[in-house]
């Protein structure tokens, strides 16, 4: 690490990386940023009376649509800047949110069940409310069995990540991201190696790795790109938007781009 460094990613030290990082990888952030654009008209589009305040499926598809839009966009933001971890653990949470979307979409039972699973976070944090002492206005007991009484009642699953991966028919597709993104988020020891660089030789470390990266950079961003017109295909279905081929266009553009640096 150079001892010129001193305020990292937020200022300048790093500008020339930077600007390598987004002419190397121009094609990328071209089609990204066009799908970007095209994705704000599509909201604008819905935003213009499409939604339906007593529509469960139109509402929680929409809100979905949002988180993903926000994270494509955090991702993209991070990898100008090379912050690869950062962007793997949004990543991470996008395979979720396309998970989550595209059930909305073809499952007519899964919204209920979405919504209500809530409920299991409400037993968990009073459980652990109850474990460290929390006071509360109201007895906590009683409203664990009044929680525990209702999943019973409704028999409200957990949603667990794989299996919503494996249920929305998109477990081949993000399988291998969900596994390796889900290092940085976990904070595995493998993952972790990416800021070292060992000299066995020695028993000092060789150099510590903090500033810009490109690694695994073509893989985030072809990822994060899928993931969006993923949330469009499932927006369309469910608003008639009538926007497929939009949506098939810019997967045309994607698959040359994906084969040069791969």
């Amino acid at each position: 690490m150079s001892e010129e460094i001193t305020s990292g990613f937020m200022g300048s030290d790093y500008q020339q990386q930077f600007d390598m990082i987004c002419d190397s990888y121009k094609e990328h952030f071209e089609l990204a940023e066009e799908i970007n654009l095209f994705a704000h008209s599509v909201l604008r589009e819905i935003s213009n009376g499409r939604v339906h305040n007593k529509d469960a499926r139109e509402l929680v598809t929409t809100t979905l649509f949002l988180r993903i839009m926000e994270s494509y966009q955090g991702v993209l933001l991070l990898v100008k800047k090379g912050l690869i971890p950062p962007s793997k653990m949004i990543l991470r949470c996008m395979i979720d949110q396309v998970s989550a979307i595209v059930l909305c979409e073809t499952n007519g039972d899964f919204i209920e069940k979405y919504i209500n699973s809530h409920e299991h976070d409400r037993f968990n944090a009073h459980k652990k409310m109850k474990e460290i002492g929390i006071s509360t206005p109201y007895d906590i007991d009683e409203k664990i069995n009044e929680i525990v009484q209702n999943i019973k009642d409704h028999s409200i699953p957990k949603l667990h990540s794989l299996d919503l991966l494996r249920d929305s028919g998109l477990f081949n597709t993000y399988i291998s991201p969900y596994i390796m993104f889900s290092e940085a988020v976990h904070i595995t020891p493998k993952d972790l190696e990416f800021y070292l660089t060992i000299d066995p030789g020695s028993d000092k470390i060789h150099s510590i790795n903090y500033g810009p990266s490109d690694k695994d950079l073509n893989g985030i961003i072809i990822t994060a790109i899928g993931i969006l017109l993923d949330g469009l295909l499932a927006i369309d279905t469910v608003f008639e938007l009538f926007i497929k081929d939009n949506i098939e266009m810019f997967d045309s553009k994607l698959k040359p781009i994906f084969s040069k640096k791969s």
